[in-house]
């Protein structure tokens, strides 16, 4: 059997967060995986906002998304950029601002959750939150009992915020997905053939066989390209293709995506009283 090749650490969403809060993710992931192998995607223009921050990376570990198309493409321009030069990497796609109360939890559970993506089965590996509250963003995970590696094989996504929908999920053992992955060269390509088959092609017809990749080039390519929700589009489709490593008692929260998701659910139940502590803890700081 082959052995597995390095970790590596893929920060998504970074125009999307403070700077400070990019950099404590940074330090924290550092604490598994050395900075030299800690890569941040993001606009030119955010990358020019977290100057400051990125100088503890290698100036080669900034990648340059040209447009703003989503969590799918920056993550597949990435994915191109690292399994080139390194296509035996184990990667570990993560929010770029999120934040942790047990660091040393949290970082063991993702070790673990990288040392179960490159089995047999060619599946990605998602982290799932165990919570009651269906008010935590993110999409719903159910699995099965089908267990290797600390693992459960997924049987479904979904990414409703109807919280009549959510609360019955969660209180039946349903877990939240946290935005973080892990994959392999082969089921990342996995994943996209089979729910944004267009989206690769349009990488593997512009990318592929290019040594360098120009500002025009990829100008050129994202220009074209329509804007897709990691969730929704990449990852609810392909769950026949995915594992699900459980999260709890981290304090874990993925900021990136209660951000973009807590005020929908919010708004879809005005009807509901949510105690002000909770308001408090959920709503953007």
């Amino acid at each position: 059997m082959t052995a597995p090749g390095e970790l590596w650490a893929i920060l998504y969403g970074a125009g999307d967060c403070e700077p400070e809060a990019l950099g404590r993710s940074i330090e924290r992931i550092a604490g598994l995986i050395p900075k030299k192998r800690i890569l941040v995607v993001a606009t030119p223009e955010s990358c020019e906002a977290h100057r400051a921050v990125l100088a503890a990376l290698p100036a080669k570990n900034s990648l340059f998304v040209p447009i703003e198309r989503g969590a799918p493409a920056a993550l597949l321009l990435s994915f191109f950029h690292l399994f080139r030069a390194q296509p035996s990497a184990r990667v570990l796609f993560i929010p770029a601002a999120h934040q942790v109360e047990d660091e040393a939890a949290f970082l063991r559970v993702l070790q673990a959750t990288a040392d179960a993506a490159p089995g047999s089965e060619n599946r990605a590996v998602l982290v799932g939150l165990k919570s009651n509250d269906a008010f935590v963003p993110g999409a719903l995970i159910y699995s099965g009992e089908d267990q290797k590696k600390g693992t459960e094989r997924v049987l479904r996504l979904d990414c409703s915020i109807d919280i009549d929908v959510r609360t019955f999920a969660v209180e039946r053992g349903a877990t939240i997905f946290s935005g973080i992955f892990a994959a392999s060269s082969s089921s990342m390509l996995r994943l996209y053939e089979h729910a944004l088959p267009g989206l690769l092609r349009s990488f593997l017809s512009q990318l592929r066989g290019q040594t360098t990749w120009s500002d025009e080039l990829l100008s050129r390519l994202f220009r074209f390209l329509p804007k897709k929700q990691l969730g929704e589009d990449l990852l609810e489709p392909s769950a026949d293709f995915l594992r699900v490593m459980l999260l709890e008692s981290s304090g874990y929260r993925n900021l990136l995506e209660r951000e973009r998701v807590l005020p929908k659910l919010l708004m879809a139940e005005p009807h509901r009283r949510i105690p002000d502590e909770r308001q408090l803890r959920l709503l953007p700081t």
